[in-house]
């Protein structure tokens, strides 16, 4: 789906310390410290507004600049075969 927000919408991908393969580190894994990283990338990329995924409680101090939130495995599910057809449904909503 990346490619295809990519081609009208900037489209930042984060890779947060203690995720995926890396190894947890001894301290600073925490969402109080994600959080605060992830704001301070919010503003060195120049983004005045976001939306968020997971980490919204602990960026109470940037609320007003969420505009939204991924809330990840909460109902409706797309099929992976066919990523395109969310998205088709997802662009112009996204557009307006």
């Amino acid at each position: 789906m990346m490619p295809r927000l990519a081609e009208r919408f900037r489209v930042v991908a984060v890779d947060p310390r203690g995720a995926g393969h890396s190894d947890k580190p001894a301290d600073g894994y925490d969402t109080t410290t994600l959080a605060a990283e992830l704001h301070l990338l919010i503003r060195q990329l120049g983004h005045e507004r976001l939306a968020v995924e997971r980490l919204a409680a602990p960026l109470r101090p940037v609320t007003e600049r969420i505009v939204g939130a991924v809330l990840p495995d909460r109902g409706h599910y797309v099929p992976e075969a066919r990523p395109d057809a969310l998205l088709d449904h997802l662009l112009p909503f996204l557009d307006s």
